[in-house]
């Protein structure tokens, strides 16, 4: 699995070792590192959400929970239909 940084951090590593690697430190050569992992496109990613459903409603003979994470009610999933957050805490069945 790929991992995910910030880019400052990365910069700032960089910069940080190629200062003990080449001895001097050059504004140059920082700013060729800091605009090379700029270049680097971005990955697209979002932060997992999770929760779980709580109560218990039945509309149509379908069941209906509400969401921890928004709040929302809807019906039984591994995942929020409003939020979209997984449903791995609690139950998931009807």
């Amino acid at each position: 699995m790929a991992d995910y940084i910030k880019r400052e951090d990365a910069i700032n590593a960089a910069i940080d070792g190629a200062d003990e690697w080449g001895g001097d430190s050059s504004t140059f050569r920082e700013e060729c590192i800091e605009n090379e992992i700029n270049m680097i496109p971005a990955a697209d990613v979002r932060e997992n959400v999770r929760g779980e459903w709580t109560g218990k409603d039945k509309v149509c003979e379908q069941v209906i929970r509400r969401c921890s994470a928004c709040r929302n009610d809807a019906a039984v999933g591994r995942y929020c239909m409003w939020c979209g957050a997984k449903m791995d805490e609690g139950e998931t069945d009807g």
